[in-house]
């Protein structure tokens, strides 16, 4: 075999080795942020069972003061005055109603 062969066949394997590299970089690279991502949707998850039981409990207490059940210092709307993530939830909610 001449010496350029050997240069050619020595060059297209460093070649090879180097995306071989990068390969594996961005094998790395996507575990991770498919990692970060479901860490996030968890995290996301999690803040809408919150919400979810918030508003269940919002319900209820709407549920009762429409019956008469509660004082008149329990009302809902006071209750979402004083919460921001229920403030935060109604606002959500109702852009969400609004979009569908």
């Amino acid at each position: 075999m001449s010496s350029s062969k050997h240069a050619q066949m020595s060059e297209a394997e460093m070649e090879l080795a180097q995306e071989h590299r990068k390969l594996k970089m961005m094998e790395h690279d996507k575990a991770k942020y498919t990692e970060e991502t479901q860490n996030i949707i968890r995290k996301l998850r999690k803040g809408i069972d919150k919400k979810k039981e918030e508003n269940e409990k919002l319900k209820e207490q709407l549920s009762f003061e429409s019956s008469g059940l509660m004082r008149p210092t329990d009302s809902v709307s006071q209750v979402v005055r004083d919460s921001p993530s229920a403030q935060h939830f109604c606002n959500a909610l109702a852009l969400i109603t609004a979009w569908l």
